[in-house]
């Protein structure tokens, strides 16, 4: 069975690639879209949620945050992130100071409510993830977190290389596969 899949592998990938991007689309754009942040007696956007979070990640790497840093964190446009913090400071989550060893460079900080939206929305998904994984034993949890810590890694791996201009050999076997299953041709630049 050269460069096919059996059935059984491919329906699990299937089935595997749909949950991923259910759980993507719930993740990053939840119904209702916003959060409710007790303490600050009103409901935060998801997006300026995600944006503060991603700058305390930063900060616990020991990492002053930019525009450019935030933006890559969260897989979007700079000017994007540009515009979602600035509806972050200006509703008092975050702060634009000059970096202190770099006068040219701006970095961004939280605030005092921007680290307890921080805490809330950990708080809330880490119960929530509980609340839904409520009936799954100790071991089969510990089994689906390695699992998806190890994909996760892999991904972030392999795609990182994009980063860098290199095109990962499994990305190169990935298309060779679909674009010879499709019988198309593949995308110029991209060979084994």
């Amino acid at each position: 069975m050269t460069g096919e899949l059996a059935p059984s592998r491919e329906s699990h990938l299937l089935a595997s690639d749909e949950a991923l991007l259910r759980m993507r689309r719930f993740m990053t754009k939840p119904p209702g879209n916003a959060l409710p942040v007790p303490g600050l007696d009103r409901s935060i956007d998801y997006a300026k949620t995600m944006a503060c979070e991603a700058i305390g990640a930063l900060a616990a790497r020991g990492s002053l945050a930019t525009v450019k840093e935030v933006a890559a964190y969260l897989t979007l446009d700079p000017s994007t992130v540009s515009r979602l913090l600035s509806e972050a400071e200006a509703e008092g989550l975050v702060v634009r100071e000059q970096d202190p060893s770099d006068r040219r460079r701006t970095v961004v900080r939280l605030t005092d409510e921007g680290e307890q939206v921080v805490l809330v929305t950990q708080r809330v998904r880490l119960a929530f993830i509980g609340e839904v994984t409520r009936d799954w034993s100790d071991r089969e949890l510990s089994t689906f977190a390695r699992l998806l810590g190890e994909l996760s890694d892999r991904v972030a791996e392999r795609l990182g290389q994009l980063c860098d201009g290199h095109v990962p050999d499994d990305l190169v076997r990935a298309y060779e596969h679909a674009c010879g299953e499709l019988r198309v041709p593949m995308p110029e630049g991209l060979t084994s």
